[in-house]
């Protein structure tokens, strides 16, 4: 699986690829590959920015305390 990495220093954008470092047929291999296979695949989820981060979403405190808001109002109908 190829990934791109920044640069802290320089800020320029690298890629490598990963390979797995287990014998070829053991557990850690086959659990190393299943690993990369869903890493892959988020990968594709993540939404990135023009310099290739990771956009990261964010609820506010209002947000939240409306969700837990909503857990309390929802308990407090099943209990009843």
């Amino acid at each position: 699986m190829r990934f791109k990495i920044k640069d802290p220093n320089t800020g320029e954008i690298i890629e490598d690829e990963m390979v797995n470092p287990y014998p070829y047929g053991s557990a850690m291999y086959k659990e190393f590959e299943k690993d990369l296979r869903r890493l892959s695949y988020l990968e594709q989820l993540i939404k990135r920015d023009k310099y290739g981060n990771p956009i990261i979403y964010k609820t506010s405190a209002r947000q939240r305390a409306v969700m837990i808001l909503l857990l309390y109002i929802l308990f407090a109908l099943l209990a009843s």
